[in-house]
């Protein structure tokens, strides 16, 4: 049995404070140095037998693990290559692709080219049979003004309705072909329309209205109406003879204006008010009937602000304002004395600032003579002393005041 059996020594070895004379004065109360050393020198044979054997088997591990990297290494080459030959199939694919799209707008482009020239030929073979059947219902029409006018109802519907696909199309070789048959189916239209006024029929007219719609003629039937129907009517009355006629007093020439937009007028205005599709489409009052009174007032009645007249200027100014207000109610927006440029402009003939100025002075003028006046009990008590006023300059203000404010202000 070994006398270092059942000694800690191993243990002591292994710290990190290990002392070799600590060690050796230690074992050497156990057994003499050369059992020591003899003993030491068998664990040390030991110790590199050991450590050889770890550093065999380690070192395999070691030489595999360099096997295993250089496999991979080897592995990743392979793969490099082959990436490389899929990028290159790849830039390959892409550019067939590519081409094959080309290819395929081109031909998308080339079928849509084709069925767009196949479209125009067929609509100018449609358009060519509208208008041979246009140009039909027209003779018939003209042959029988009064007849009935459904059948050109049907020709407008189809011609308007083949004129908008054309446009659509872009096909303009055809534009005088269609502004001569539209021409030709617009006066005839207007004839409908001013027999259907005369006659009161409300039917020819609801049909004459459509028809203009689908001709997109709406400007054309406002400026029909107020040359054919509204200007027979204003022109007599908006004279200065006529005016001469009624003692200068233009109220009774707007009240006849007022009289004829509330009767003449109310038929037409009634098939728009229970029509919501042609009331956004027409404007009689305003773009016909205000248009001609604006312009034959300024025609026959240049002189109606009376400039250098203050009473009458503010008089007429005033039945103006009224005038315009009621044509402003009846077309169901008082705004449109505001946003209507022709009105704005038709009030500013009334020179506001120079009124102002002549009557400031006539006032002041008055006042000032007034104030000349020798005072005496009579002037007192006669004349506007509403208030009882004791001094005649206190009285003489308070008419001055009292001109300003009632007589003077529109």
């Amino acid at each position: 049995m070994s006398p270092f059996k059942n000694f800690p020594w191993k243990n002591t070895f292994l710290q990190e404070n290990f002392s070799i004379d600590y060690c050796l004065s230690k074992l050497t109360q156990k057994a003499n140095l050369n059992t020591l050393k003899s003993f030491l020198k068998n664990y040390g044979d030991e110790l590199h037998r050991q450590m050889a054997e770890i550093l065999k088997t380690e070192t395999e591990a070691i030489a595999n693990l360099a096997e295993y990297l250089t496999n991979i290494n080897t592995n990743i080459d392979d793969l490099s290559v082959s990436l490389s030959q899929l990028q290159e199939e790849l830039k390959i694919l892409h550019t067939l692709i590519e081409n094959a799209e080309i290819e395929y707008r081109k031909t998308l482009d080339s079928k849509r080219m084709k069925e767009i020239e196949r479209n125009q030929l067929l609509a100018r073979l449609d358009f060519i049979t509208i208008t041979l059947y246009v140009d039909d219902i027209i003779k018939s029409v003209e042959k029988d003004p009064d007849g009935n006018t459904n059948d050109l109802e049907k020709a407008v519907h189809k011609f308007s309705f083949q004129k908008n696909y054309l446009s659509e199309l872009g096909i303009v070789e055809v534009s005088y072909v269609i502004m001569k048959t539209e021409n030709k189916l617009l006066s005839l239209v207007h004839q409908q329309f001013l027999k259907g006024l005369g006659d009161k029929n409300e039917i020819t007219i609801t049909k004459c209205l459509d028809m203009y719609n689908n001709l997109d003629k709406q400007k054309e039937a406002e400026e029909l109406y107020q040359i054919k129907i509204v200007r027979p009517v204003l022109s007599p009355i908006y004279t200065e003879r006529c005016l001469d006629k009624f003692d200068q007093d233009v109220n009774k020439i707007y009240n006849k204006t007022l009289e004829f937009l509330n009767s003449d007028m109310k038929l037409l205005d009634d098939i728009l008010q229970r029509n919501s599709h042609l009331k956004t489409s027409f404007n009689f009052i305003l773009n016909s009937f205000w248009v001609e009174v604006d312009m034959q007032c300024r025609k026959g009645l240049p002189h109606i602000t009376a400039p250098g007249n203050p009473e009458l200027f503010q008089k007429r100014f005033v039945s103006t304002w009224n005038l315009v207000i009621d044509i402003a109610k009846k077309c169901g927006n008082e705004n449109f004395i505001k946003t209507q440029p022709s009105i704005r402009e038709h009030i500013r003939r009334f020179n506001l600032p120079v009124y102002f100025e002549i009557r400031f002075q006539q006032i002041a003028s008055q006042f000032e003579s007034d104030l000349m006046i020798e005072p005496d009990q009579s002037s007192i008590l006669i004349g506007q002393n509403d208030f009882g006023f004791q001094l005649k300059i206190t009285l003489d203000l308070y008419v001055a005041l009292k001109n300003v404010l009632m007589n003077m202000f529109l």
